[in-house]
Order: C-alpha cells, then sequence, then structure tokens
C-alpha cells in the first residue's frame, strides 16, 4: 500500500533544517503566488519537447469552494498526520485533521515529464535523470548551458506553499510512455506524539525498504487525477498538486504573476497559460494578454502596461528593423565607447526617440570562457521615449525569463522606457550562470566566478546598456546643456561639480519679445510670428505668392556678429529631436530641409506653416528670403 514515509535520525547524526526557501524570501518576488509561478514556469520552459511550441501550462486554484473532504483524502495522506501535527515541524499553520483540503494544481503540457530510472539511488556525472533531481536532490541540477535554471532548489517552492510542506508529482514520460506518481515532504527536524526524531524529507508512494518508488498503479492514479481535478491523459509532462495551499495565494495574484514574469514568451508565442478555479477561467496568450493586462490593478504592478506594449511591439521586430552597435574590442575587460556608437547609430536613435518612435538596437559581443574558443554573441536593446516614466529603470530578460532585481550600471534613464533582451546561448549561458538561486540579479560570485575572462564586466557591459546608448547619442546636447542632460539622466551629485559642467556666468537673458508679428521680408510676401517656442509664417501683403519658393534660415540670435552665420549643429536641427512642425502646414509644401535650413513652395495663398521646439530662454532669428531663380510659374 502507497504511503507517505519520513526517515528516522540516527543517533549521532547531525541535525540539519532546509533552508532552500530562503532564497525565494526576497524584496524582489513580492509574494507566494509570484514565486511559485516564476519556478514553476521556468521548469516548464526549460522541459519543452523538441519543435513543440508553445508549452501550455495550466495553473487550477480550488479554493475554499472546491475544497476536497477529508475522508476522500485518505489514500494518498496515509501516515502523513503525525508528522504534520508533530513537534516543530515548521509548519505555520498545519492542516487540522479531518479538516478539507483546498488546494493547487500545476500542469505543463509540451514537455518531456520526468525522464530518467525511478529506482536510481546515485548519479553518475555523465547520467542524465530527471526524475531523481526533481524528487530526490536539492542544490544539484543537470540543466545544460541553454536552460533557464542552474541551482535546482526551484522545486522548493511547492512545499513552501503547502501548510503540510507536501507536494504530488503525476508525470508521463517522453522516453518511455510511464504514469508515474510520487509525494514529497520537507518539514524540519521533528519529534512525533510518539517520541521518534524524524529528518526533514519524506515521500509519497510505494514504501521499500531502502527506498520508496513511485506508484504505476493506474486505478490508483486515476483516481488521484479525478480527485484533484487534473487534466493530465496521455501527453506527457508533469502535473504537481500543492495540497491545504496556502489561502494568501488568489486568482488574481497568480494571472499578475504570470504576467510580470512571463510576458516576453507569450508575447513570442512560447507559452500560453490557462487559470482556473472552480467557477473562473482565463487563458493568456500572445493574442490576449495586452487586453488582460489592461485590466491589471496598476496600484500593485506599476507601469505593467506600457512594458507589455513595448514588449509586443520588440517581439514583431524583424532582424532588419534593428540599429546595430560596434563589437566591443575581444582583449580585455567589456567596455563602453563612443567609438561603438558611430555618428550615424547615435543621429538613428535620437532621431526616432524625439520622434516619439521606439528603437531597436542589436549590440554584438564576444563570450570568452576560460578553455573554451571564443563566442560571437549578441543582445538586444528596445528604447521608447515616455514623459511619464520617470522611473527610468530598464528591464532585463534573459531567455523569457524577468530579472526583477538588476541594479542597472550607469544611472537611470528618465523619460525612457528600455527592455534589455538576452537570447543568444554564449551571452545567455554566462548570465545564467551569474544568476542568484530566485533568478532576480545578475552577480559574480559563486557558479559564476572564474569561469570566463573578465566575467564582471559581461555583467557590467549589458547592464549599462541603455545608460551608454542613450548618454552618447545624446552627449551633444549634454555638453550644450546640463538641464536637458538631466531630463534624461540621473546625474550623480560628483558630476555636477566637475568643472566642464559649471555653466561660465553669462549676462542675464534678454527681454523676450512679444507675440505677434515681426518684421515682414522685403517683399512682404510673408509674414513672420514669433509663437511660444518657436515662429510661424503666413501670408503678407503681395496677394500673387501661389507657385513661389522662399528659402527659410534660423537660427539663435548672439550677442556679436551674424547669428545665421554662427549657427551649429549643438543648438537644433531642423525637424530633428525637438523641433518639429507644430501642426500640418496648411497651403504650403516643404520641399528639403538641411540643418538650419528649408526651402518651401507655396500652394495656396492662405497659407500657415508653424515650428515648435526651440529654446525659450533664447531669442530665435527668423529669414525668408525668394529664391526667384528657381520660381515656378
Amino acid at each position: 500500500m502507497a504511503q507517505w514515509r519520513f526517515r528516522k535520525h540516527l543517533p549521532g547524526e547531525p541535525v540539519r533544517n532546509p533552508i532552500q526557501g530562503e532564497f525565494f524570501a526576497t524584496e524582489a518576488i513580492a509574494n507566494a503566488a509570484e514565486a511559485l509561478v516564476r519556478e514553476g514556469t521556468q521548469n516548464s520552459l526549460d522541459a519543452d519537447l523538441p519543435g513543440h511550441q508553445p508549452v501550455q501550462i495550466r495553473l487550477y486554484l480550488s479554493g475554499q469552494a472546491g475544497a476536497i473532504a477529508a475522508d476522500q483524502l485518505s489514500e494518498f495522506t496515509a501516515g502523513l498526520e503525525p508528522h504534520v501535527a508533530a513537534d516543530r515541524n515548521g509548519l505555520r499553520t498545519p492542516p487540522s485533521a479531518g479538516e478539507p483540503c483546498a488546494f493547487l494544481a500545476f500542469e505543463d503540457f509540451g514537455t518531456t515529464g520526468l525522464n530518467g530510472a525511478p529506482t536510481d539511488a546515485y548519479l553518475d556525472d555523465d547520467q542524465k535523470n530527471g526524475f531523481f533531481t526533481f524528487f530526490r536532490a536539492e542544490g544539484l541540477s543537470q540543466k545544460d548551458t541553454n536552460d533557464r535554471g542552474r541551482w535546482g532548489v526551484g522545486k522548493t517552492v511547492f512545499p513552501r506553499v503547502s501548510r503540510a510542506g507536501v507536494f504530488f508529482g503525476l508525470t508521463v514520460r517522453s522516453d518511455d510512455q510511464r504514469r508515474l506518481l510520487m509525494g514529497r515532504g520537507t518539514l524540519k527536524f521533528h519529534r512525533t506524539a510518539a517520541g521518534d526524531h524524524f529528518t526533514s524529507d519524506g515521500y509519497y508512494g510505494d514504501a521499500q525498504a531502502d527506498v520508496t518508488l513511485p506508484i504505476e498503479d493506474a486505478a490508483s492514479i486515476a483516481r488521484f487525477a479525478a480527485l484533484f481535478r487534473l487534466k493530465r491523459g496521455a501527453e506527457t509532462g508533469l502535473s504537481i498538486v500543492v495540497p491545504w495551499c496556502e489561502p494568501e495565494i488568489e486568482f488574481d495574484d497568480l494571472r499578475l504573476a504570470v504576467i510580470r514574469g512571463y510576458f516576453v514568451p507569450i508575447l513570442r508565442g512560447q507559452l500560453t497559460v490557462d487559470l482556473e478555479t472552480s467557477d473562473r477561467s482565463e487563458t493568456l496568450n500572445a493574442g490576449t494578454l495586452a487586453q488582460i493586462a489592461a485590466t491589471v490593478d496598476q496600484s500593485k504592478s506599476k507601469d505593467l502596461i506600457a512594458s507589455v506594449e513595448l514588449a509586443k511591439w520588440a517581439s514583431e521586430q524583424t532582424p532588419s528593423a534593428f540599429i546595430e552597435t560596434v563589437p566591443p574590442p575581444t582583449t580585455g575587460a567589456m567596455k563602453w565607447s563612443k567609438e561603438l556608437i558611430p555618428n550615424d547609430v547615435t543621429m538613428r536613435i535620437r532621431e526616432r526617440l524625439m520622434a516619439g518612435e521606439a528603437v531597436a538596437v542589436r549590440v554584438p559581443i564576444v563570450v570568452r570562457a576560460k578553455n573554451a574558443t571564443p563566442k560571437a554573441s549578441h543582445f538586444s536593446v528596445f528604447l521608447r521615449r515616455d514623459e511619464l516614466y520617470d522611473e527610468g529603470k530598464p528591464l532585463f530578460v534573459r531567455e523569457g525569463l524577468i530579472i526583477s532585481d538588476i541594479r542597472p550600471k550607469g544611472g537611470i534613464t528618465r523619460k525612457i522606457r528600455s527592455l534589455v533582451v538576452v537570447d543568444d546561448g554564449p551571452l545567455a549561458t554566462l548570465l545564467g550562470d551569474s544568476e542568484t538561486p530566485a533568478h532576480t540579479q545578475w552577480q559574480s560570485g559563486s557558479n559564476f566566478k572564474d569561469k570566463y575572462y573578465y566575467g564582471p564586466s559581461y555583467i557590467d557591459f549589458v547592464t549599462s546598456s541603455v545608460s551608454r546608448l542613450i548618454r552618447f547619442s545624446f552627449e551633444d546636447d549634454v555638453d550644450k546643456n546640463l538641464l536637458l542632460a538631466r531630463e534624461f539622466f540621473s546625474i550623480p551629485a560628483h558630476d555636477m561639480t566637475r568643472p566642464e559642467d559649471v555653466p561660465t556666468p553669462k549676462p542675464g537673458p534678454k527681454p523676450p519679445i512679444p507675440p505677434g508679428p515681426g518684421p515682414p521680408p522685403r517683399a512682404q510676401a510673408i509674414r513672420i510670428d514669433l509663437i511660444a517656442g518657436g515662429f510661424g509664417l503666413r501670408p503678407g501683403a503681395d496677394a500673387a505668392i501661389t507657385g513661389r519658393r522662399f528659402l527659410v534660415q534660423v537660427a539663435y540670435d548672439v550677442r556679436r556678429g551674424s547669428a545665421l552665420k554662427r549657427y551649429s549643429d549643438k543648438d537644433f536641427r531642423l525637424f530633428k529631436q525637438s523641433v518639429q512642425l507644430a501642426e500640418p502646414p496648411k497651403g504650403v509644401e516643404v520641399l528639403e530641409t538641411d540643418r538650419n535650413r528649408m526651402v518651401i513652395r507655396i500652394t495656396k495663398p492662405d497659407f500657415s506653416l508653424k515650428v515648435q521646439g526651440f529654446d525659450t530662454a533664447r531669442d530665435l532669428v527668423v529669414r525668408v528670403t525668394e529664391q526667384k531663380d528657381a520660381a515656378e510659374t
């Protein structure tokens, strides 16, 4: 008969209590629902069947309305009660005898299931056994370098959200199609009412002399699947059941955790998630995600909708849409420099951002692992200007997993929403090696140490990518006006005291010119209006103007010399950055533009053209002259 069994503690054996669950008690993980969704979904994505997409996940939450009566559970709880009721077992609110069982089911489809011999008591280095590492090992992972997990502790989130400290796993395996059911418990070192001391690890299954084996009885497995309302049929994959699930886990928490943690693979079509209760259901996929995200309480997840929208745009970009930087040198530490972002690249980034467009940037890099051939790799940066986003913190994603607690190097970039995506193998492997067990940070110790030449510099290079791309793209403006730099950058205090940043004292500004008509050009064909932040052109006294061409020149006024002759590209460029048409022109056609000049042709006698976005603290000079040799009649 299948039952639960914990191993008795041997006299003289060290007393150990599990601490793996503490890896997920971090401020970067909001609650138990987020920890469960992050780790469970990551494991499912890592176990995807080759050529099978998307991975499908089903999360079913029974709640008290769908709780199972205690007398129906006896077949699957035999032997468990003495340990759940034991003294100092680590359970905060253990279920009482006879209490109905509210539960959570986590099922995946399109995955391999837990392959490998279930009878193995040990594991050779070259032997792959997913069943062993899931049920019988902690801190041991056989995931390869292309997988998201590394530490082998993610499965500990399941007993952590059970008030009894246990979970069940029903798997259908892709290697032999066997259906296996087994349970695992994780308590603290404890003593039962009978006075016996037990270690922390317990198992449900066929209790042999030395090991507990999974059950394969088809009738028992069918009763289990029906009791816990599983949809697992003959499809390969894994169904996990958490009995006496913590009541703090609610439908909305699971939905928010899925969207926050995995909106990138969902939008790419790599993942779908079905959320269910006894009276409610929702499907999160590429077609529904944005709409469902819009219904989430934004007080619980600031800026979620905008992040999803940027990720959706990013998922639609083809290779030809990317602006590419220059690879950093293949010797020495990885560092950003102006040479990596040529002028044409910075101009394209700047122009698109100032025009309100999103930007896709591909950053090539060479990864140098020790005792291995250097490998070319890359990552992607997606940028969009957002006037409401003062936080300016980039969002980092490795192989679809949000790395939620990265402190970006080089400061933040206010008003810039950004997404940094690392999918390519060599760099994704490097960063995966640097992750903490909860996959919330990239750090240069433990799994990562001594694996790569100048390894920490790769982390800094990726995490500073947004601030460096923006800073180099706008550096002309930074040099010109520190206030404009503050619009985008979080500038450390010491930067403010550098001699080159201290503005030279200047006489006060000239009295502002009141709005209204300025001096007309000689031909009286066009009148110039000075408006807030710019100028406007409208008909003058000459009615015969249709078809004529004019050269319009603009510059900031200077105290000595000609303003037009002393114009600088650092001041502005027409229809670049902030200087744009205030409204669509009427009765006038802009034929060409170059720096501070444009050529226009009048098409209707009642015309208007307005340009805004200039520095309001400086006086503007506008000159309009007719190009008679190019006039059309």
